[in-house]
């Protein structure tokens, strides 16, 4: 599929569902845009037969011959995970398990999860295998996962792609969880929207990423407490030059953290990105799970109890702990990135932002200024400051009441 050609007709698509009928286009102008899409289609170099092969297994030669040096074999796994024993639960998703191993890589045993796919329909598995491999090869940022290799075997059903284990494994664990302070919730949150701004888009890079799962279960946490993105399998690239425009998908399943429009039209742009991680923001501030077993929150109710029951919601706890002002800046942060109209919502840059002065002022209101610290805070960003490591904190998690 030529790419010109699928944003022309993706485009045409995204109009014609558009709930405003005064904004849709009339059938005369959507003939000429499919007759342009039917154009470019056609003027694309046709795809040889090699490359018409990988294309439709989901790996393009190139990007084989370019990630072979991270394939690892099914015995060397095998014997890292001591024969897949010890299983841990990461993820909602029945077709995903995870194991806990320790494997030999560049001269030294690493901690390592290996997470295992399997599909009932191969086609779209094999696709979220590679989207994942190619995402987590192609980004570096000290706040995404880090890949350590993948295996795959055209005869098997079964892929997978082996990580660095983070030591407090996921923020969804720790939501509830009291010894996990506001200053560090705060930091944490800083760390996934910067992750956040340079998948959207970095300066040199050709490309940008929607995510697509953002996530509590999805921000992974090291041993000090600093996040790391993972669960790119859902994840779409376009080029840096249609980085705002509404790209159509049908691999979202529906759930609290989907961009309420995504439901309505199919299509998400860098925005939902931003309504997923406002979800995980005011999960951050409530001190518990935005999941409700066996309940299914209506479009818009979790902006419509944000605006009316915000206060009622932040956990008394983390109450006591925080400056006002850095409250203010985080809940009214967090009640844009929700809004339902995605053109309410701020960028993520802005989100940044925001953050890192609430971090700041909150950074301020737990050291007082005086002879001392007067003369440390000059010249440090306040987002390099040092949190103490908390103690170690229990495993039980909690959900809404």
């Amino acid at each position: 599929m030529d790419p010109q050609s699928f944003n022309v007709f993706a485009k045409t698509a995204y109009d014609c569902l558009n709930e405003e009928r005064s904004k849709r286009p009339n059938i005369n102008e959507i003939v000429p845009r499919l007759e342009k899409a039917l154009k470019l289609q056609l003027a694309c170099k046709n795809i040889g037969s090699t490359g018409l092969k990988s294309h439709l297994r989901n790996k393009p030669v190139s990007s084989v011959k370019d990630l072979s040096h991270s394939r690892l074999s099914y015995e060397n796994i095998e014997s890292a995970t001591n024969d897949f024993a010890n299983e841990i639960i990461m993820t909602e998703y029945e077709d995903v398990v995870h194991h806990t191993g320790h494997l030999l890589h560049s001269g030294q045993y690493i901690d390592i999860i290996a997470k295992t796919l399997s599909y009932e329909d191969a086609k779209d598995g094999s696709k979220k295998f590679w989207t994942e491999i190619s995402m987590l090869s192609s980004l570096k940022h000290k706040n995404l996962v880090s890949i350590i290799g993948f295996y795959d075997h055209d005869e098997s059903d079964y892929k997978m792609i082996i990580y660095k284990k983070e030591a407090n494994e996921s923020l969804k664990k720790y939501l509830s969880h009291q010894t996990l302070t506001w200053m560090q919730r705060l930091k944490i949150c800083v760390g996934v929207a910067k992750a956040l701004s340079y998948i959207h888009y970095d300066v040199g890079r050709d490309f940008s990423v929607i995510h697509c799962n953002i996530r509590s279960s999805n921000i992974l946490l090291d041993d000090k407490w600093e996040p790391k993105i993972s669960g790119f399998e859902l994840s779409l690239k376009n080029t840096v030059g249609r980085r705002h425009r509404v790209l159509l998908t049908r691999d979202i399943i529906e759930n609290v953290y989907v961009d309420p429009k995504y439901k309505k039209t199919g299509g998400v742009t860098h925005k939902s990105d931003v309504y997923s991680f406002g979800v995980v923001l005011l999960e951050v501030l409530c001190g518990r799970s935005a999941t409700l077993p066996g309940e299914v929150l209506g479009d818009g109710l979790l902006s419509q109890l944000a605006k009316s029951h915000l206060d009622d919601m932040i956990d008394p706890h983390l109450l006591k702990q925080m400056d006002p002002e850095a409250l203010k800046i985080f809940s009214d942060t967090t009640y844009c990135c929700i809004k339902e109209d995605r053109a309410d919502r701020p960028y993520i840059d802005q989100v940044v932002k925001r953050l890192e002065k609430a971090l700041e002022l909150q950074w301020k209101h737990e050291n007082p200024v005086n002879r001392t610290s007067t003369i440390q805070l000059k010249g440090i960003q306040p987002v390099a400051f040092k949190i103490p490591t908390s103690r170690s904190l229990s495993t039980n998690g909690a959900l809404f009441d």
